[in-house]
């Protein structure tokens, strides 16, 4: 899908495309208008999102005890932070007989973990790409000495 040519200038910036890029994944770049690329990246992240909640539980996000991990997983979206505070409300209120089936353990708990923090560095690449335009491949194919000659 071609993206209008007014929208991109290589070498400008754009701050309010990059914080909505961090509200909610992919919206930077619908609000560029490059609704393909937002969608994707929509789709992406918060798939990485869901899998690694459904597969670690919600303890996979704590600015706790991994906190390194929390970095990257926030990322993604502040809606982590809701999860983090979910989790935390969640396990001070349980026992722990009471939270064992619901807490991933072993490499389990590792993987929720790095998917959600896959998704928050997968978002952060998508946030440069709309916060500063460079010109794309195939804008600087067509303006090659070797095209134009």
């Amino acid at each position: 899908m071609k993206e209008p040519e007014s929208n991109r200038v290589p070498g400008s910036w754009h701050p309010g495309p990059a914080i909505l890029a961090w509200l909610w994944p992919g919206a930077g770049h619908l609000a560029r208008g490059e609704p393909q690329r937002g969608w994707l990246i929509m789709g992406g992240v918060l798939f990485l999102i869901l899998v690694g909640l459904f597969v670690g539980g919600l303890g996979v996000v704590d600015s706790e005890t991994q906190r390194l991990w929390f970095l990257a997983q926030v990322l993604s979206t502040p809606a982590i932070f809701g999860v983090e505070i979910a989790q935390t409300k969640i396990i001070q209120s349980w026992t722990a007989e009471e939270l064992l089936p619901y807490i991933g353990i072993g490499r389990v708990h590792e993987l929720g973990i790095l998917f959600i923090a896959m998704a928050g560095l997968m978002n952060f690449v998508a946030i440069l790409d709309v916060l500063y335009d460079l010109p794309r491949a195939t804008e600087r194919r067509a303006n090659s000495p070797e095209q134009q000659s």
